[in-house]
């Protein structure tokens, strides 16, 4: 609902500063709305992605990192991103085989979707959706502390 809300608001400010008196420019009124629309796309993405994984995937993933970190190999999240763009592809979570871009990505998506509910991190969030996995998430963390991994 947010998002369609969103796409109209972007088309009826596109209209708007083409048709009103103080133009903008017309490149620069499509620039902006190219940008506003890409923006909503990356959002959208962002959003479905730490959804779309179910606890059975949250844990291959958790389970992944801990295995990897345990090799303490130098680009370990380069091959955890690997792994479970393989996973999450065959389980069907995603439609492409590349749910992770990089190792880089991979590590933001743990610290953003995992980190953040450990009691000893600031939390954004108080009620802890994912409480059920905090004892593998804490395991986790453990493993990928003290290493310069990326």
């Amino acid at each position: 609902m947010k998002q369609r809300f969103s796409q109209v608001a972007t088309v009826i400010f596109f209209v708007m500063s083409i048709r009103s008196p103080r133009n903008l420019g017309f490149f620069f009124t499509l620039a902006l709305f190219v940008v506003l629309v890409c923006s909503q796309e990356w959002f959208s993405f962002e959003m479905n992605r730490s959804c779309s994984m179910k606890v059975e995937h949250r844990m291959q993933f958790l389970s992944t990192i801990i295995s990897e970190h345990q090799k303490s190999d130098v680009n370990c999240w380069d091959q955890i991103a690997k792994k479970m763009n393989v996973y999450l592809f065959e389980q069907k979570v995603s439609g492409s085989d590349v749910f992770f871009l990089d190792g880089a990505d991979c590590e933001r998506f743990f610290e953003r979707n995992f980190l953040r509910y450990l009691p000893s991190r600031k939390s954004s969030h108080p009620d802890l959706p994912i409480a059920e996995l905090l004892p593998y998430i804490r395991k986790a963390d453990i493993a990928c502390a003290g290493k310069q991994l990326i």
